[in-house]
Formats: structure tokens, sequence, C-alpha cells
């Protein structure tokens, strides 16, 4: 069916369709009004102009040739679908279909007012899709490829509705302080090979089967923390890793230059060990602020066990340029199971027995997540990198512990 110098209105409350293949003609001039549907059964095709203020429902392909303002758009149906045009705006874009992928075949497809993708699979490739809207966080479907968002007038956070291998694991980024940054996020599934070796001591195990990426494309670098709705993660099978009463389900991150994953503060409470199947799907919002920069950042979700006893813990590794705030000074990290640390000792050499850095930290003010070798000599250059010596006492406020005031003594590695 296809028309020629033809005029069509659909005004409010009114609803039109087609059920067929429609092409409407160079000539043609299509108006929806304000509440008005326009059903499209078959395959339909839009050469003329376009004036879109209700909504174009679509079973099957669409194709807007070379208009670009498309107005509200919904796909629905349980086959294949294709939107194809030159660079699409779009205010509503709705996906709610039983089964079929939509698949992108547009430059460009830009969201401005909101985004729901209630059920099925959108398929995108990279730069093709943009959204600068309120997105819906509760959706059952996903998109599958890189997405790229912007935080819409008068919202603080960013839902990337991502997934993948038919696993919706949206990540949504709240506490955003740029207006204009504009990020990539992709959910992609991992290659176990990259993962090893990735692993902190600290971690159970690492899950395998979805992660994500983050990178500022556009605007000024940002920051802001996260919240990830994951499912089909299977972490319960990590408990044999590290024996523990209680656990935890963390994201963890890996910035460029890092060897190892580490694990974002979230507020959480643990989770007994018989309950760690239900670990397979769940919500975990982050306390802790990420950096957003042209540099691609890494997450995953991995099993940490909860320690009821005083834990202490030095890394064998910092590097003073990390990305990570935590991993550029040397120090002891430390769970305290209720316990507080009230004093540090430490006392680094170099390989030569030299002493690069004498310090204590007690008393009232004492913050022990600060105190600790920044790589620096007392001449005020850098340290080469390479391996240090060290001697570290803890001591914690619960003096019936027989395990502390603890010491312990090995060797570092300096990473410029």
């Amino acid at each position: 069916m296809r028309f020629h110098i033809l005029t069509i209105l659909l005004l409010a409350a009114v609803c039109g369709s087609f059920a067929q293949d429609s092409g409407f003609g160079d000539s043609t001039s299509f108006f929806l009004g304000g509440e008005a549907k326009f059903f499209a059964g078959g395959n339909t095709t839009f050469n003329g102009s376009l004036s879109n203020n209700g909504t174009i429902v679509s079973f099957s392909d669409l194709d807007f040739t070379d208009i670009r303002q498309t107005g509200d758009l919904k796909f629905v149906g349980d086959e294949d679908q294709q939107l194809v045009g030159d660079t699409l705006f779009t205010s509503v874009f709705k996906v709610d279909k039983m089964s079929g992928d939509l698949l992108l075949l547009s430059d460009r497809v830009f969201v401005t007012d909101s985004l729901d993708v209630s059920e099925g699979q959108i398929q995108a490739e990279e730069g093709v899709f943009v959204v600068r809207a309120n997105t819906m966080s509760d959706g059952m479907g996903f998109v599958v490829g890189p997405m790229f968002g912007q935080r819409a007038t008068g919202s603080d956070l960013l839902t990337f509705p991502v997934g993948v291998n038919d696993l919706r694991n949206y990540l949504t980024i709240y506490n955003l302080d740029s207006d204009s940054a504009i990020v990539r996020v992709e959910c992609i599934a991992p290659d176990p090979q990259n993962l090893e070796g990735r692993l902190d001591e600290e971690m159970s195990g690492l899950g395998e089967e979805a992660g994500w990426t983050i990178q500022l494309v556009g605007g000024d670098s940002t920051t802001g923390e996260l919240q990830i709705d994951y499912s089909g993660i299977d972490l319960a099978q990590f408990e044999s890793e590290i024996e523990s009463d209680y656990y935890k389900p963390v994201i963890v991150i890996l910035y460029p230059g890092d060897s190892v994953f580490r694990a974002l503060e979230n507020p959480s409470d643990p989770i007994e060990r018989i309950d760690l199947p239900s670990l397979n799907a769940g919500i975990v919002t982050t306390t802790e602020s990420i950096r957003i920069t042209r540099d691609q950042v890494r997450l995953l979700m991995a099993l940490i066990p909860v320690p009821v006893d005083p834990v202490l813990y030095i890394p064998d590794a910092f590097a003073p340029a990390s990305l990570a705030e935590e991993n550029r000074i040397f120090r002891p990290f430390f769970e305290g199971g209720g316990a507080e640390i009230t004093e540090i000792v430490m006392v680094v050499w170099d390989a030569f027995g030299a002493e690069v850095y004498n310090k204590r930290g007690s008393g009232l003010d004492f913050d022990n997540t600060t105190f600790g070798w920044d790589g620096m000599l007392s001449t005020g250059l850098p340290a080469p990198d390479g391996v240090y010596n060290y001697q570290i006492t803890v001591a914690i406020d619960d003096t019936s512990n027989p395990d502390f005031p603890r010491t312990e003594v090995g060797g570092v590695l300096l990473v410029r």
C-alpha cells in the first residue's frame, strides 16, 4: 500500500492501523494527535513529513528514511524488528516484546524523554544508542551492546538497562556531579583467562557470567556511586575458597594500571552461609564514589567473606599513581569484627637496608585509613620502584584478644 500527495490526520483519542506493509511517499504528510496511536502491523516506511504527537506502535520494521524527529515509539510483538533511519530523535522509547529482538540499524538513536525496556532485547552497535532521558529501572528487558547516557535535566542519576547472554544486569550511576558527562556503559561476558591473577586476597571469587565497562566519551570527568541490579551470577560457588560463616556480595572495580580488582564499599548486611544460593541475583549499592574518565574501568560482582574475628591484611604491592585511592599508599587494612585500631608503628627499608620510612600513629585523632607510606623519600623525591621490606605493629582496643598487638614483617612492591 503506497500513498502519494496525501495528508493523513489522526487526532487525539483516535487509533489508526495498517496491518500490511506500508510506505508513505515523499508527498505524504502524516500527523498524529496528542492521544492518538498509530498501529503499524507490517513493515512501515515514512518518506514524507511526520508530525507525531501521539504514539507509533510497531509490530514489525520501521524505516524513517531521512526523517529525524520520530516522536514517541513503542515496539511490541514476538518477531525480530528493525529500526532504520539516519539520525533519529525519539521522545518516549518503549520496548515491550514477548520475544524477538529490536535491531537498531540507524546511524544514531537519541532518546530525550523516557526509556522503558519492559520486555525484550535491544541490539545496539557502537555509538548508536544515546539516552538523555529518565530510564525505568524495573524493566525485564535490556540493551545488548554499548549504550551511551547523559543525565536528564533535574536528575542526578543514570540508569543503563543492559545485559548479556540473556542475563538482565542493570547498572545505575547516581550522585553524578556533571551535567555534561556522556558515559559509555556495556555489559559484557568476561573472558575467564583475563581474570586470572586479578583476584584480591580478601575475595572468595569473581563472577564470570557478566561484567561491565564504564568510560567517559564526552563532556567533563565525573564521579558517582553505583548500584547494580544483577542476575544469573553464581557467587555461591566460591564459598569453599575462603571459609566463613558470613559473606557479602560486592561490586569490584579494576582501574587502568591496577593489577587486581578491589571491592567498593557498600553498607549491605552480611548473608549467612546457608543462604548463599540466593545470591545469584540481587541489588548491591555502593557508598564509595568512582571516578569516570576517558580511561575505561571494569566492574564485576564478587563474593567476600565477612570476618567475625579481627583480620589484619598487609598488601604486597601499591602504586602512588593509581586511580584507586586505597592503592596509593602502603598501609595495613583491618576488619575489626567490632574492634578498632588504636596504634600503628611502621618501618620501611629499601633493598640495601636503608630506612626510608618510620612513623607511629595513635591518639584520639588518629585515622588509620590515611596512615601509611606514600612512596616518597625524606628528601622529597619519589622512591624508585622495586621491593621494600617492612615491619608493621598494630594494636587494637580489644585488649582481651590474644592475637593483638600483632607484628608483621615482609616485602612490598612499589609500582611506578
